[in-house]
């Protein structure tokens, strides 16, 4: 049985376990009686024509699948069919592609990747279940996942058939997975034992990434302490610190690469002698010196240590002996890391790291169970790590305690505080490690690991659309070539057309699809780029299966295409070292092929801060300027230096990845364009030195330095010293010089990503490279920014950030220039109730994603969801189903607000409210003595009263409650009127879309359009009417509330109203409002019902 990404391998151990053999001994003793007539079919007619497929389909394959499921023939088919989980046959359940027995089921050669084939049909009948199968061997692949073509089970059925052995596990797992009772439920309510086995298997897997998540801040921490032992030294200088945290991740990565490997067969786990080499065995070996407890005595033993070194100098160079062949990449090159290159861990320390790593420990402190590596996937990286890569390492100078409070974790000596006895498992002993952003504060960074359903969305909407013009492109060519075929007068001729569209084919795929550029400039963990990879590569394996016969020229493996599209297509930036390599890691991971060296990514996955550079275009402008435009000194120098690096940036384009010695060619050809574009660097960091530190350029010494070569720059060193140590320490970026090959090809294809969400409190370092949104002082805006900048017109553009981006007066400079930079541009909305995007943060989101205008001319077409709400139970449905797009035309939007309109009826009653003239604030008075109070933070209903909600603290006594805000009229009618407006559901949707749906602002409040003096006065006295019953029903209703608020307020009572009690009389202020407002039947109803199954259901029964 192989398990490919399937299922939780953990999971299937386990339930596999629960069945016994008589469970299952009947079905399983029909299919041997079965294919012992195949058998003697095969035997008696051995010597004449090979039993055909029709035949073999015909005689048995259709009475052996009927056993186990109810099926239907595909018409045009002979051995394509749905399957269905009961006898009416009304809906399958997945289909089912039947091969000849002597067919390969594993086979990946273009015209026979029957895998390919399987997932195909499914796709076409709509199913998620792809079931193939010649008789002996099954899989059933998974469509739904993010790589459907290895995400499978196979099932081999030949030793239990055949040898007649016990039920096995591939018994067992067919009894599981290929019968229909196991897709069948009586109604789409009741779940079906597969999506029970696939719900705990989700289960399963999250608690491996909690039991990881739990220690691996531990093991990193053990790591280091190892190496300062090691080390020996008493102090270290904050240098010393981050090289001993970094080399301590790096040689994480590494043992989380070989577990990875290992557990899916990457590295020969068939090899007798790689297995005594291996991780597997090393984990073990640790796993015994640690639970006999004597790791006291191994302190100067570092046996462990040096078997993983041997194993990683295997990885890294190759091992003959075995033929296995090298994977280097740059990964297990120690060159660069000073510490793993200089010191090793003893065997009392990294006993318990590798333990930690491979084991769980039991209840009497040891290790036993080990952890199940194939069921953490890639995606599962970022989760793991990515808060830990902004972390230092710190050396306690004294005792410390570690407390957490208000998302933040501080460390305090205990000389300074009580400690309690809760907090002895926190003390840190002085000269111990622990991890921090500082040495006394630890905060939440700015930094979300994205949604896989999130990621998917993004990149179908970019990466995708892009795809689709391509295929497109080659649907046409495709028709062309095989129109040939129609001439071709013989086998032979027709064999030789078939070869040449299938060069042609390969030539399409390596002009049209790898020359395509996907950046993420805050890649992290490389989630977004490990999709687009994977998204990228099942593209291609569309077009090179679009024809059925079999090739020599085209290669049908998604394995070699993964490479290719890693090697050509993906980019990342990040400012963090760690986050860059754990990004090449998860790419190495997702594109590693047995037996091929990992792939070369230096040239294309850079660190720096992609915010802070300078562009060639404004040192060229600024040197014209002093030279009066007599002689373009800069140009002649910076070109001469390009076209040389633009060649060599092709070439590397073109170098194959097959061998070890062809990665290190990469590597050197890189290490050379590298030392050529040094001394451009250098002067390209004076200049904005010069502009960050002295506020301008000085004319006469950078001209003086335009000239240098190296050795005259290095003489010079002295006079720009303090610029480059400044650029160093700021990390300057220069896209010219870091992607020239991108960049004079007019910019990136397709920028996607989840950029940073963190306040800007000093726009300084920015002021010379962010020009357009510099006031909304946030990271996530400048990253947007940039990537708008450095991407083609007509490129495609996607990232999820707040949705204060569209909602929210801060932010008004990045909406003007989204709507000025881009031709189409789509917005969708997320709310946080009842679920949200994130599961455990509390953010308020929006999707933005679009198509870069060539130029600033025409206007853009604007395209918005409404405020998307959803359930749990319905996030599979939230992209695929419930999200809709409506067009929002550009003269509705207003400074601060980009509506969140979903449907035409939103965009007629949104049309109908602002087309009245004035605004609730004219009807307010601050010097009057008639008060509203509204609640300022609202979730479901707005509330505004006429009396001050009793609010009791029992450190403050009886006052106001800060949520409440105040507002001041002269007139009573005007109060009410404005009272019934504000809790009116008309308005609780206008402020579903216009606000962040955080704070009521005074600015919500008062913008909304409405005229006193078109009110006629049986409204106003209707409406005064109504205010009124509203009152007496919210006191009737309220009810007290007591909570623990802590800080000074302490333990509160307050009152509190439900508002589904008052619903009824809400309907009818909306139904005296819409009139007002003009509003028809439809619209109303709308209004009425907005929300209502929130609004309605427990959820809407909300407190203060």
């Amino acid at each position: 049985m192989l398990n490919n990404g399937f299922i939780s391998q953990t999971y299937l151990k386990l339930v596999i376990s629960k069945i016994k053999n008589e469970m299952i001994k009947n079905s399983i003793e029909g299919i041997r009686m079965f294919f012992q007539d195949v058998k003697t079919y095969v035997d008696k007619n051995s010597d004449k024509e090979e039993y055909s497929l029709e035949e073999y389909i015909d005689d048995f394959i259709i009475s052996y699948v009927g056993t186990f499921f109810n099926f239907n023939s595909i018409s045009d088919s002979v051995n394509n069919f749905k399957l269905y989980a009961d006898s009416l046959k009304e809906k399958p359940i997945g289909t089912l592609v039947a091969l000849h027995y002597s067919d390969e089921v594993s086979s990946e050669v273009k015209g026979k990747n029957f895998g390919y084939t399987a997932v195909q049909l499914a796709r076409k009948e709509n199913v998620r279940w792809a079931f193939l199968t010649n008789g002996l061997i099954w899989r059933i692949y998974d469509v739904q996942s993010v790589s459907p073509y290895e995400t499978y089970l196979e099932i081999n059925l030949t030793d239990v058939l055949f040898a007649k052995t016990d039920m096995n596990e591939d018994a067992k797992a067919f009894s599981l997975f290929c019968q229909a009772k196991s897709y069948f439920s009586v109604t789409s309510e009741v779940k079906s034992q597969i999506e029970i086995h696939f719900e705990n298997s989700e289960k399963e897997m999250e608690k491996l990434e909690n039991v990881l998540k739990g220690k691996i801040e531990q093991i990193v921490t053990d790591i280091s302490y190892g190496f300062i032992q090691s080390i020996g030294k008493e102090q270290y200088s904050e240098l010393e610190r981050r090289k001993i945290f970094e080399d301590s991740i790096i040689l994480l990565y590494r043992m989380l690469f070989i577990q990875y490997a290992e557990s899916r067969s990457l590295f020969p786990m068939e090899n007798e002698t790689y297995v005594k080499q291996s991780f597997e065995s090393l984990a073990q070996s640790a796993r015994d010196l640690y639970n006999s407890g004597d790791l006291v005595n191994y302190v100067d033993s570092y046996s462990l240590w040096r078997k993983l070194d041997i194993l990683r100098g295997y990885i890294n160079s190759g091992w003959d002996d075995i033929d296995m062949k090298a994977y280097n990449g740059g990964l297990f090159d120690n060159e660069y890391h000073e510490i793993l290159n200089g010191y090793s861990i003893s065997d009392s320390y990294f006993a318990e790291v590798l333990c930690g790593l491979s084991f769980v420990k039991d209840k009497n402190d040891g290790f036993k169970d080990r952890i199940e590596f194939k069921d953490l996937s890639v995606r599962s990286l970022g989760s793991l790590y990515e808060g830990l890569l902004e972390f230092n390492l710190f050396i306690a100078e004294e005792e410390l305690v570690r407390r957490s409070s208000k998302g933040k974790v501080v460390y305090i000596p205990t000389s300074e505080t009580t400690v309690k006895q809760t907090e002895r498992n926190s003390i840190i002993s002085k000269g111990k490690i622990y991890l921090s952003q500082d040495a006394l504060e630890r905060k939440e960074t700015g930094s979300y690991y994205t949604p896989e359903d999130v990621v998917n969305y993004i990149i179908e909407n970019t990466v995708g659309k892009k795809l689709e013009e391509i295929r497109s492109q080659f649907n046409q060519l495709l028709k062309n070539e095989q129109s040939r075929l129609l001439t071709a007068i013989n086998f032979s001729e027709t064999q030789a057309i078939h070869n040449s569209i299938d060069q042609n084919v390969h030539e399409f795929i390596q002009k049209n699809i790898l020359t395509l550029s996907v950046l993420d400039n805050s890649m992290g963990s490389g989630h977004f780029l490990v999709n687009t990879t994977h998204y990228i590569a099942n593209f291609i394996m569309d077009l090179v299966h679009s024809t059925e016969w079999e090739s020599e020229y085209l290669n049908g493996d998604l394995s070699y295409w993964k490479i290719q599209v890693v090697s050509h297509c993906i980019f990342g930036i990040d400012i963090n070292p760690l986050a860059l390599h754990l990004g090449k890691l998860s790419l190495w991971l997702v594109s590693a092929a047995k037996n091929k060296p990992l792939s070369f990514m230096d040239h294309h996955l850079k660190v720096g801060n992609s915010l802070i550079g300078i562009d060639k275009r404004k040192v060229q402008q600024q040197i014209n300027d002093w030279m009066n435009g007599e002689y373009d000194i800069f140009t002649a120098s910076y070109n001469s230096v390009i076209e040389n690096i633009l060649n060599k940036y092709n070439l590397i384009s073109q170098m194959p990845e097959e061998t070890r010695d062809q990665v290190h060619a990469k590597k050197d050809l890189y290490d050379e364009i590298n030392s050529e574009v040094d001394l451009l660097k250098k002067k390209f960091n004076v200049y904005l030195g010069m502009l960050q530190i002295d506020g301008k350029v000085h004319d006469e010494t950078f001209l003086k330095l335009l000239n240098y070569n190296d050795s005259e720059f290095d003489i010079n060193l002295d006079v720009y010293e303090e610029y480059l140590l400044h650029a160093q320490q700021q990390q300057y970026f220069h896209w010219d010089l870091e992607f020239p090959d991108i960049m004079e090809n007019g910019g990136f294809d397709i920028v996607i990503g989840n950029p940073p969400y963190v306040v800007v409190t000093d726009t300084k370092p920015y002021r010379q490279s962010i020009t357009q949104t510099l006031q909304t002082n946030n990271l996530y805006s400048y990253m947007m920014e940039r990537a708008l900048k450095h991407s083609k017109g007509e490129g495609y553009f996607g990232v999820i950030v707040p949705i204060s981006s569209v909602a929210g007066k801060t932010m008004i400079p990045l909406q003007k220039h989204l709507l000025s930079s881009m031709s189409k541009l789509y917005i969708s909305n997320y709310s946080t109730r009842p679920s949200k995007l994130f599961q455990k943060v509390e953010q308020r989101l929006s999707i933005i994603m679009g198509t870069k205008a060539i130029d600033n001319k025409s206007e853009v077409e604007l395209y918005t969801t409404s405020y998307m709400k959803w359930y749990s139970h319905e996030r599979k449905q939230l992209f695929t189903e419930m999200l809709k797009y409506s067009r929002c035309y550009i003269e509705i939007v207003t400074d601060g607000i980009i509506p969140k309109l979903g449907n035409v009826i939103e965009n007629n009653i949104f049309q109908k409210i602002k087309s009245v003239k004035n605004n609730l604030a004219s009807i307010t008075d601050n010097d009057g003595e008639i008060y509203l109070y509204y609640h300022g933070t609202p979730r479901y209903w707005n509330k505004a009263m006429d009396y001050v909600p009793g609010f009791y603290s029992e450190k403050q006594g009886h006052k106001q409650s800060t949520e409440y805000k105040t507002l001041s009229f002269s007139d009573e009618l005007k109060k009410s009127v404005f009272g019934c407006i504000v809790n009116s559901a008309l308005f609780y949707w206008w402020w579903n879309v216009v606000s962040d749906c955080r704070h009521l602002t005074k600015r919500d409040v008062m913008d909304f359009s409405f005229n006193w003096d078109s009110l006629s006065l049986e409204m106003i006295n209707n409406l005064s009417n109504v205010f009124n019953e509203l009152m007496d029903n919210f006191k009737t209703n309220k009810k007290q509330l007591i909570m623990n608020l802590g800080g000074n307020l302490g333990q509160v009572t307050l009152d509190s109203v439900d508002h589904q009690l008052s619903k009824p009389i809400i309907d009818k202020i909306d139904g005296f409002i819409a009139e007002y407002y003009g509003l028809n039947e439809e619209e109303l109803s709308f209004i009425i019902n907005y929300d209502y199954r929130f609004r309605m259901g427990e959820e809407g029964n909300e407190n203060e």
